[in-house]
C-alpha cells in the first residue's frame, strides 16, 4: 500500500487517453490514521447498440432505491456536514490551511476550536483532496479538454470557491449534489458573503422547487438523495449541465461511509453509467477494530452519524 509523503502530491500515473477512452489505473493511498483515499480511473467509453452492456459484462444500474426515509437518519447525515465544516474552519484559523471563505466563518453558525490532532487530520484530508482535483484540472487543461468535477454529498464544501478564486476553472464545469435543504442553506449563505459577492453569478444561485439551482456558467447545485437514484438521475438529466463523455472527476469525501453497503454499490454503478469517462476519488474511514477506530465509530454513533458499511467492508 503506497504511502503519500506530501498531501498535495499528484497521482503517480498521469491521465492518458487511448482511442477516446480513459485508462484504468487503480491506486490506494493510506493518508491518515483510520482513513483511506481510493483513486480509480474509469475504463470509460460507453458502447452502443443492443447487448452492449452484456458484452462488457457490466451490471445494469438500478433506477430506484428502497432507501428508508428515516428523518432521524437524515438529520444525522446533515450534522456530519456541520461538524466537518467547523473542523475545516478550525484548521484554517490555526494556520494549517489557507481558505479565506472558511477562515472568515462562511456557512457557520458558531465558531469551534478543535484539537491539534483533528486540525492536522483535516489538513491532510483537504490537501490531498484538493491536490488531486488540482492535478486533474491541470492534466485535462494540458490536453485541451473541457472537464467536469462532480461532488457527491458536497455539503458546505468550498473547493469550488477555492479554485474559482485562483482562476482555475476556465474549462471546468462543477456540479455539487446534496440534500435540497443543505444546498438551499448553502446558496442562501453564499448570497450573503462579501467574498462571494465578488462573483456576481453566485449571488443569483436560487434553488427552485425541483431542488435544482439556477446554474452559473460553471457551477450548478443539484438537490437529491444519493440513496434515491431514479430521482437523482432525473434531476441530473434535467439540468443538461454535464456531458456524459467529458473527462470527469467524481468526488465522494466522507460520504460513502454513511451509506449501507448495498446503497454504495448502487450509487457507484449509477456513477459508472452516468459518467463513463470518470475518475472516482473516495475518502472514507477504515479500520474500525483498532483503538482509534473504536473511539471514532462510537463517537459518531452517539451523534446519530453511524458508519453503515464499515463492518462489512473494514
Amino acid at each position: 500500500m503506497a504511502q503519500i509523503q506530501s498531501p498535495s502530491h499528484p497521482p503517480a500515473r498521469p491521465l492518458k487517453l487511448r482511442g477516446g477512452a480513459w485508462l484504468f489505473e487503480p491506486k490506494v493511498a493510506t493518508i491518515n490514521k483510520g482513513y483511506q483515499s481510493v483513486i480509480r480511473w474509469s475504463k470509460g467509453g460507453r458502447k452502443s447498440g443492443k447487448g452492449a452492456e452484456e458484452e462488457e459484462g457490466e451490471e445494469s444500474v438500478p433506477r430506484c432505491s428502497d432507501a428508508s426515509q428515516d428523518p432521524q437518519r437524515v438529520r444525522g447525515i446533515e450534522r456530519t456536514n456541520d461538524d466537518s465544516t467547523m473542523s475545516k474552519a478550525s484548521a484554517c484559523r490555526e494556520g494549517y490551511l489557507e481558505d479565506a471563505f472558511l477562515r472568515r466563518g462562511l456557512y457557520q453558525t458558531r465558531l469551534c476550536r478543535r484539537t491539534a490532532l483533528i486540525n492536522r487530520g483535516y489538513f491532510v484530508r483537504m490537501e490531498l483532496v484538493r491536490g488531486l482535483i488540482s492535478s486533474f484540472i491541470d492534466r485535462t487543461a494540458e490536453l485541451q479538454l473541457g472537464s467536469q468535477v462532480v461532488v457527491l454529498g458536497a455539503g458546505y464544501d468550498t473547493s469550488y470557491l477555492h479554485f474559482k478564486e485562483r482562476q482555475r476553472l476556465d474549462h471546468v464545469r462543477w456540479m455539487e449534489i446534496d440534500l435540497p435543504a443543505v444546498l438551499r442553506r448553502k446558496s442562501d449563505m453564499l448570497r450573503q458573503d462579501p467574498l462571494a459577492c465578488a462573483h456576481p453569478e453566485l449571488i443569483r444561485l436560487d434553488l427552485g422547487g425541483e431542488g435544482t439551482s439556477l446554474e452559473t456558467s460553471d457551477l450548478i447545485l443539484v438537490g437529491g438523495d444519493l440513496r434515491e437514484l431514479r430521482e437523482l438521475d432525473e434531476a441530473v438529466e434535467r439540468t443538461r449541465f454535464c456531458s456524459s463523455h467529458a473527462p470527469t472527476l467524481v468526488l465522494a469525501e466522507c460520504v460513502l461511509q454513511y451509506l449501507e453497503e448495498e446503497e454504495v454499490r448502487r450509487l457507484l454503478l449509477w456513477v459508472r453509467q452516468r459518467f463513463p469517462n470518470a475518475v472516482l476519488v473516495s475518502y472514507d474511514q477504515t479500520g474500525p477494530c483498532d483503538l482509534f477506530g473504536q473511539v471514532m465509530t462510537s463517537s459518531l454513533k452517539r451523534k446519530e452519524q453511524a458508519l453503515k458499511a464499515i463492518s462489512s467492508s473494514p
